[in-house]
């Protein structure tokens, strides 16, 4: 999967299975956007905090944690 995760309560980038700290914000496909430090406030104006483990594609679809 490519996409955005919190790892280790830093949000990474993943991208042809190479992992890279995310250095700056983001503003994915669908207008999501995503913060360095997890926030991510969607198009509607809601906000969703990424936790260890979640994940966002770059369309902007939330995975949850399978905790």
């Amino acid at each position: 999967k490519e996409g955005l995760s919190m790892r280790d309560g830093k949000m990474v980038s993943i991208k042809n299975d190479t992992v890279t700290s995310m250095n700056n914000d983001i503003t994915l496909a669908n207008g999501t956007h995503v913060s360095t430090l997890g926030v991510c406030e969607l198009r509607n104006g809601s906000k969703i905090n990424l936790n260890d483990g979640d994940f966002m594609d770059y369309n902007g679809v939330y995975v949850p944690s399978k905790q």
